[in-house]
């Protein structure tokens, strides 16, 4: 996690700016958010695995906490039992590129159906900002975009630290109204250079003297 007020400090620094004469703490806050985006969108497209993350959905779970509820406020509107393959489930909130769907029982790598079709034990499909699913428990890998800032003072980018530098470069091109192609070139480039692709750090590769 890098600390927001670190990034403004670092551009403050980059854009001889000590003195919040140029830039507002309003400005720098809005292209951070922008550099977050552009920085999630671009990594999201590569085989980078930073971003990925997983969430587990159980059909069981789900209905026993809306029944749970309904029962803690009997006069209210009772919300309806959901059922994955008819009514679907909601994303995440920072849901962005799909990784893949794995059954929980078996670990099997569900494949997707057509939209028009009610998925089978076996298949899913993704229609809207639901997930429609044959299995009742399943977990899904997704890449997720980044939170924005709110308070530059206490809230933290949810990045490793070794990305600060790519933050605190895109985020001072930002501010110097960078033209789009140029700003995207950069990400891309900077990015391949210092992001590792660490989904492959562990391969086994043969040596040198193996046919």
């Amino acid at each position: 996690m890098i600390p927001a007020k670190e990034i403004l400090q670092l551009v403050r620094f980059k854009q001889k700016d000590n003195n919040e004469i140029l830039f507002s703490d309003y400005d720098i806050k809005n292209s951070l958010n922008e550099a977050l985006r552009y920085i999630g969108q671009s990594q999201a497209l590569q085989n980078s695995d930073f971003l990925l993350s997983f969430q587990r959905y159980n059909e069981d779970e789900i209905n026993a906490a809306i029944e749970e509820e309904n029962q803690a406020n009997p006069e209210g509107v009772q919300q309806p039992l959901i059922n994955f393959q008819l009514d679907g489930v909601d994303l995440p909130a920072d849901y962005q590129i799909l990784s893949g769907i794995n059954r929980c029982k078996d670990h099997y790598s569900m494949r997707p159906c057509d939209a028009s079709c009610v998925p089978t034990i076996n298949e899913y499909k993704i229609v809207g900002e639901k997930i429609y699913s044959g299995c009742r428990d399943f977990n899904l890998g997704y890449k997720k975009t980044l939170s924005t800032v709110q308070d530059i003072e206490i809230d933290s980018i949810d990045l490793p630290i070794f990305c600060t530098d790519l933050v605190v470069k895109i985020t001072c091109m930002i501010l110097n109204q960078a033209e789009s192609d140029i700003l995207l070139q950069t990400i891309d480039s900077t990015a391949r250079a210092i992001v590792p692709r660490r989904r492959y750090n562990n391969a086994q590769t043969k040596m040198p003297f193996i046919v």
